[in-house]
């Protein structure tokens, strides 16, 4: 018998929430290899109830979740961060790149980013990343022949803002998937497995530019592990992953085993509602006409936002919790693109998102409040 747990929507201004009812039901058991259980570090006791936030990809949208985070951040007790909350997080291209932020350590103690920062860095990185000279906008010939943007001005902000931090010294569990294109398999980068064996271990600015590889937009990123050693050539993980959800849950039963509680936060960088249906003649005949060039466009949205809402598929019938919190605001189309960084998008996806906030602010606090809880309860 397994206990399974069904989920009822609710609808809040664009936002989907899901909240668990408990119910029973005889499903099958489900068969797993049996591998060696990995060991937990030190410092860290089997939880009662496993904490997760996973966060999308999407681009200059990582605004969303970060301002998101940065007012569940001020709900907690003064000071608090952010990782003494969560067992485990995940993200997937910008959305890694809010966990790896987070999980940067001072001396593999002190965290060094707080909320209020990573939205700073944000907004420097929309700014200046996504930013074509005109060399750059010639020589790929606007973006057909070679990726729109040079990758070397983000290697050099991720090596400033996460220098040579490794992922094997994050203070919580990270997860980060990127798709290898030798192999032509999802990878996923784990604390876990960089903590059991060295050889899998990265330093998080290779991690980040790995799992934010965007094909069209950046050229596929060649990297190594900590050891020169190791290669591999990847491009963004939101082309099998957008959403890391399941992974992560996986994740966590691989770390903690089977028999244990999941509260998940997770949190989409935006969608939006296409208007396709009233248009039905003008878009047979616009895909009828559509070749490679034409798809090469769209194709990257296509398949993210699909991979997103089947892992939120999975997550919600399948998930065996009380607790699982989609949070997804729904955008204008105009607010969709990946690298509108300039500061009218920036400020429209700000103002957008704060006004959510503000209108769901005792959502807000229940996440937060169930944290509190669960802190205590874990004895993080």
């Amino acid at each position: 018998m397994i206990r399974k747990f069904l989920k009822l929507p609710l609808v809040l201004g664009g936002l989907m929430v899901f909240l668990g009812t408990q119910a029973s039901s005889s499903c099958p058991k489900v068969s797993f290899s049996e591998k060696p259980k990995p060991t937990l570090s030190s410092s860290q006791k089997p939880p009662k109830t496993i904490v997760i936030l996973s966060i999308d990809g999407g681009g200059v949208r990582g605004i969303v979740p970060a301002l998101i985070l940065q007012a569940i951040e001020r709900k907690l007790p003064t000071n608090s961060h952010l990782t003494k909350y969560f067992h485990i997080m995940s993200g997937t291209s910008t959305g890694a790149l809010i966990c790896l932020l987070l999980n940067k350590t001072h001396d593999e103690e002190r965290n060094v980013y707080h909320m209020m920062d990573i939205i700073r860095i944000y907004k420097t990185l929309s700014k200046e990343v996504f930013t074509r000279s005109v060399w750059q906008w010639i020589s790929s010939g606007a973006g057909l022949f070679a990726a729109k943007y040079d990758a070397k001005s983000f290697e050099n902000y991720l090596l400033n803002y996460l220098g040579h931090t490794k992922i094997s010294e994050t203070p919580i569990f990270v997860l980060v998937p990127a798709f290898e294109l030798k192999t032509r398999r999802m990878k996923f980068f784990r604390t876990q497995q960089a903590k059991k064996y060295a050889r899998k271990d990265y330093y998080l600015k290779d991690v980040a530019r790995a799992t934010s590889a965007a094909p069209t937009y950046f050229e596929a990123a060649y990297i190594k592990n900590i050891f020169d050693r190791d290669e591999g050539i990847y491009v963004d993980g939101g082309v099998g992953a957008n959403n890391p959800t399941v992974s992560a849950i996986v994740h966590a039963l691989e770390i903690y085993g089977r028999n244990k509680e999941i509260f998940v936060l997770s949190i989409g960088t935006g969608t939006t509602f296409s208007t396709f249906d009233d248009n039905v003649e003008k878009l047979k005949l616009d895909i009828r006409g559509m070749g490679k060039v034409e798809w090469a466009s769209q194709i990257i949205d296509v398949l993210m936002g699909a991979n997103t809402d089947v892992t939120h598929f999975y997550a919600l019938v399948g998930l065996r919790s009380k607790y699982y919190y989609r949070i997804q605001l729904t955008l204008d189309e105009e607010c969709m693109q990946l690298d509108d960084g300039s500061p009218e998008n920036m400020e429209r996806l700000s103002k957008i998102t704060n006004e959510f906030i503000q209108e769901n602010d005792p959502l807000i606090t229940e996440i937060a409040n169930h944290l509190m809880r669960l802190q205590k309860i874990n004895s993080f």
